[in-house]
């Protein structure tokens, strides 16, 4: 069974208690994630990552303005992206 339909079977009971100790007792600690991926835990576990902090574009309702404005793109294109970017939960964030 799913993990999604056990939360779907739990809910649908009420009990928020058997739910969360189900969850707990499926999890793994850091260090049972640490034994599975044996010799390669530390390449996955200890990335650092290296892009500058400057080169990170963070969301705002301007930034196909800030970011495709000054590439060739069509106005159209550019329209285009507004509206992917004007939908969703996070629309215009």
């Amino acid at each position: 069974m799913k993990l999604s339909s056990l939360a779907i079977v739990f809910s649908n009971a009420y009990d928020t208690n058997a739910f969360i100790s189900f969850i707990s007792s499926i999890m793994l600690t850091l260090n049972d994630i640490r034994t599975q991926l044996s010799d390669k835990a530390s390449y996955l576990l200890d990335h650092k990552c290296i892009v500058p902090a400057s080169q990170i574009h963070h969301p705002s309702p301007n930034i196909i303005s800030e970011v495709f404005a000054d590439s060739n793109r069509t106005p159209q294109v550019l329209k285009s992206i507004q509206s992917l970017y004007g939908h969703g939960r996070l629309a215009n964030t």
